[in-house]
């Protein structure tokens, strides 16, 4: 007679993805191959699952390209100010926080290069991305105007500031580690040295 297995031994049951668990891959895969890469096929290959899934929670590609941006907005934006704004009240450690975690953390350089390029290729993710920078560069803009700089002068040292940080993204200066950390320290510190009390 077969042995029916235990409630211990039994395998569990598959885990049900969620719309986050396929944002998330479909975010890996853009960083890796681009938005033309960002397959439905490959995303179901990669997460070992069927299309079945995918269609629970998306129409189609188009809304799947789209809940994507969205997504990435919310995680690489919308919450990094919200915990940086939360973690602190000092204008320039927010500065600092933002320009290590983006240039020294953990943040994924591929998909920004990826969105970027997208956006060459697509006006309505173009549109969608000067969003993004314009909300970036308001961040920047208002620790500076907490530290005493007039809005215009906040404003072109948010914009410096943000240009820094994103060039890095795209070049190779063959840097050590603590090299770079230095350098984009000494910016910060450059940039929030003398506020003025007058436009320039």
């Amino acid at each position: 007679m077969e042995q029916v297995p235990s409630a211990a031994h039994k395998p569990a049951p598959p885990k049900r993805l969620t719309k986050g668990d396929w944002l998330d891959a479909g975010l890996t895969v853009l960083g890796r191959k681009g938005a033309g890469g960002v397959r439905i096929d490959a995303i179901c290959k990669q997460l070992g699952v069927t299309k079945g899934s995918f269609y629970w929670h998306f129409t189609d590609r188009g809304d799947l390209m789209t809940s994507i941006v969205e997504h990435w907005d919310n995680q690489a934006t919308e919450r990094m100010i919200a915990s940086i704004e939360g973690a602190t009240d000092d204008p320039k450690a927010r500065l600092w926080h933002l320009v290590h975690n983006v240039t020294l953390g953990d943040y994924d350089v591929g998909i920004e290069v990826a969105m970027r390029q997208w956006a060459h290729e697509d006006p309505t993710i173009r549109t969608r991305l000067e969003g993004i920078d314009a909300k970036r560069i308001a961040f920047f803009q208002r620790q500076f105007q907490s530290l005493g700089f007039v809005p215009e002068a906040a404003r072109l040292r948010a914009h410096t500031l943000y240009s820094v940080t994103l060039v890095r993204e795209y070049m190779h200066t063959g840097e050590a580690r603590a090299a770079l950390a230095q350098r984009m320290q000494a910016s910060v510190d450059l940039l929030t040295q003398g506020p003025q009390t007058t436009a320039p």
